[in-house]
């Protein structure tokens, strides 16, 4: 996964034929990049400032938004945005609720055994998750 990660492999998403808009958020400070990019990182490549090393953090959970806008003379609306941020979170609350703030999932901080035990299957799940919502873009 590391390597896909270093490789900046990158997921195509498309709605109604419009390709994704991704929007980057620095997992660090929690700004958020101005430009779009193509296409959904698998994850990031950083070095942690406190130990100097160098971390994979996965994208597990994804904030999708569809923009609408109302077709005219008509009830129906058309798609004119797709967008998705990916986040990364180390533990999947059990309510469903995502809070800002918590830990990523960093692929180094895994435990060895959960890594190299490919016997052990309930142990080498990680959880990707999804949130949707859609917007009127006027």
């Amino acid at each position: 996964m590391e390597s896909m990660i270093n490789d900046d492999y990158h997921y195509k998403l498309y709605i109604d034929g419009l390709p994704v808009a991704t929007i980057i958020r620095d997992p660090l400070t929690g700004d958020v990049h101005k430009d779009y990019f193509e296409g959904v990182p698998i994850g990031h490549y950083y070095l942690n400032p406190e130990t100097g090393q160098s971390q994979h953090m996965l994208y597990n959970h994804w904030i999708l938004t569809v923009k609408t806008s109302k077709v005219k003379d008509s009830l129906h609306r058309k798609i004119v945005g797709f967008e998705v941020e990916p986040r990364s979170y180390k533990v999947s609350p059990r309510s469903g609720d995502w809070v800002e703030g918590d830990p990523p999932l960093i692929l180094e901080e895994l435990d060895a055994n959960w890594r190299d035990n490919s016997s052990d299957v309930d142990r080498l799940r990680i959880n990707y998750t999804y949130t949707i919502k859609t917007v009127e873009d006027n």
